[in-house]
């Protein structure tokens, strides 16, 4: 990917402004080109229609404790225009947005059957997190565009991240098949594809301060968060963000998701943690910990590279409107602003720099 190519000549270029020879060595492993086993479903970032039959009454009421998996179908046309129908269990999922007061849709999670999904782009995919509309307005559809943005903006800037394919629904309810309702929504990529792609696996770890991750990817993860007015997130608690390990003998990687609560999506029920001090999730709060002037300006390159790029992918995503895609140029022209300026970056990033705990050590 020519993308790679330009940081890889990047990150040379500012180690021998910085004399960041170290992390030279350390971010050159780390910029790799994506491996190619991903799975058919997520090889094609065209949107994808399909037809999700079930009891829709009993589905989206079933959100209490003792949640139960619902018989249901998805069907869709492949490229080649083939019909295929796959019976698949579906069971409610989530937690603020599973609650009633909060979303009339709750989030949906999707089990296959190994012995029906060959030869179709759901092939080697046991369950999928399926990203519904919350609730029956625009508003909440473009939410949802919104989110699968985010995810694939993340994609754009590390390999280590969750692929996301975009969908147009046609929900039909069993119980009556005149009554059908049309929404976008998206699946997210499962842990265990991502595993087999890199050869590692997710860790349970909990209380691993952030900078005891690998740190050149901890930098590009904290100013992601920032670009996109993220403060939901927490590495020790494991909070929208995974821990990930190559190997025993390398620090985790941290790898975010769930992103309805960032400022870029500006969801109508999202609201920032009181303690931060902040009033409104599109109030910008950095929260890494202390950079170098090389580290930081390692990952300021990285993102001005990929501005294009972001760009091209806010322009050219289907259903989303005029006015959403000129919010979330806007919002993010913001960040470009304050990191392309050193008293902007003062103000803003290393004024809020964290502190670390007592006799913490860090390591580069």
């Amino acid at each position: 990917m020519q993308i790679k190519k330009y940081i890889s000549i990047i990150i040379i270029l500012l180690s021998s402004v910085y004399g960041c020879t170290e992390l030279l060595s350390q971010s050159k492993k780390h910029i790799t080109i994506r491996n190619t086993s991903v799975a058919k479903l997520f090889e094609n970032n065209n949107s994808l229609n399909i037809t999700i039959t079930t009891n829709l009454d009993y589905l989206i009421n079933d959100i209490g404790r003792n949640r139960t998996k619902h018989q249901s179908l998805l069907s869709y046309s492949d490229s080649d225009s083939v019909f295929h129908q796959l019976p698949i269990d579906i069971k409610t999922r989530g937690k603020f947005r599973r609650e009633k007061n909060n979303c009339s849709f709750p989030p949906l999670k999707i089990y296959f059957f190994e012995s029906n999904i060959g030869s179709t782009i759901f092939e080697d995919i046991d369950e999928l997190k399926l990203v519904t509309h919350c609730r029956n307005r625009k508003q909440y559809e473009q939410n949802v565009i919104k989110e699968y943005l985010v995810y694939k903006l993340w994609e754009l800037t590390s390999e280590y991240s969750f692929h996301v394919r975009l969908l147009n629904i046609k929900y039909v309810d069993i119980a009556n098949p005149n009554n059908y309702e049309n929404h976008i929504g998206f699946f997210i990529e499962d842990k265990s594809s991502l595993e087999q792609m890199h050869n590692g696996v997710f860790v349970d770890a909990m209380n691993v301060h952030q900078d005891k991750t690998n740190r050149f990817e901890m930098t590009k993860f904290v100013l992601f968060q920032f670009m996109i007015g993220n403060t939901d997130w927490s590495v020790p608690n494991q909070h929208n963000a995974l821990l990930f390990k190559k190997s025993f003998k390398q620090p985790p990687i941290a790898i975010p998701y769930d992103f309805d609560f960032c400022g870029l999506v500006n969801a109508p029920y999202a609201k920032p943690q009181p303690k931060l001090g902040i009033k409104l999730v599109t109030d910008r709060m950095y929260r890494g910990f202390p950079r170098s002037s090389g580290e930081l300006q390692m990952s300021i390159n990285i993102f001005n590279i990929l501005k294009k790029d972001y760009w091209s992918l806010i322009d050219n995503t289907p259903f989303l409107d005029s006015n959403s895609k000129k919010e979330m140029k806007d919002y993010i022209e913001e960040f470009y602003v304050i990191i392309n300026n050193e008293k902007y970056i003062n103000r803003n990033i290393k004024r809020h720099e964290r502190s670390y705990p007592k006799d913490f050590k860090t390591s580069i």
